[in-house]
């Protein structure tokens, strides 16, 4: 089994690639970063928004920054008390990052409400799709919506660095989660589309995801799976 972070390893170095997925070597404990923490606890939040959304419960901005605040103070505690102060980068403080999460929020609230032209699927989808009779692969969605007759595979990014456009990995894992939502629910949906919210930009990009992308998308791992198999 295969996700696309683990394939991204391989491509950045091999043999750390072997170290970590062959060999097993233990690794270092994960230390929370507030880079990290702020990353999870936005997604968290978002989350909730849009599970509220799917029962007919459309929270107020303000409670879902309420909620924010809430998560912020438990999450926080729970790393303070696992592994001490929360690693931060930079000349930031802890402030800076809760105010940050705020803005994020705050903006995407102000810029979607009322929420009113999509049906959610699913959040925070996890599953196993066949890549081919042999490889399987693992992806966690964080949101799939039906607007008409089509699906919408979301995804959040908190990055404080906007991608170039030669930098298509944030696409390419969205084209390959859209192989798997095909094989799963593609008698429901006519059309599949990617989208990408840049939240410290207030930037979305929305790409078609057509065959003939999941398909190049496709043979490109594929080969990238085998190549990684002839060298173990």
């Amino acid at each position: 089994m295969y996700s696309f972070s683990q394939l991204q390893v391989f491509l950045q170095c091999p043999l750390k690639y072997r170290y970590q997925y062959v060999d097993k070597i233990p690794r270092k404990e994960f230390v929370e970063s507030a880079d990290t923490l702020l990353g999870k606890i936005v997604h968290e939040s978002l989350e909730k928004l849009y599970k509220d959304i799917n029962v007919f419960n459309t929270p107020t901005k303000e409670a879902l920054l309420q909620y924010y605040q809430n998560l912020r103070t438990t999450k926080e505690a729970e790393t303070l008390a696992h592994q001490g102060e929360v690693t931060i980068h930079g000349d930031f403080t802890i402030d800076d990052y809760k105010n940050r999460g705020a803005i994020y929020l705050s903006k995407y609230y102000d810029k979607h409400q009322p929420f009113a032209d999509i049906k959610i699927i699913d959040t925070e989808l996890d599953f196993v799709f066949d890549l081919t009779d042999d490889i399987k692969f693992k992806m966690i969605v964080d949101r799939l919506d039906k607007m008409g007759d089509t699906f919408v595979i979301s995804d959040y990014k908190t990055n404080k660095k906007l991608p170039t456009e030669d930098k298509d990995g944030y696409i390419e894992q969205l084209t390959m989660y859209g192989i798997g939502i095909k094989q799963k629910y593609g008698k429901y949906f006519q059309h599949l589309k990617a989208k990408l919210y840049f939240l410290h930009f207030d930037i979305e990009d929305e790409r078609d995801l057509t065959k003939e992308r999941m398909d190049a998308i496709a043979d490109k791992y594929i080969n990238l799976i085998q190549e990684i198999d002839a060298a173990k």
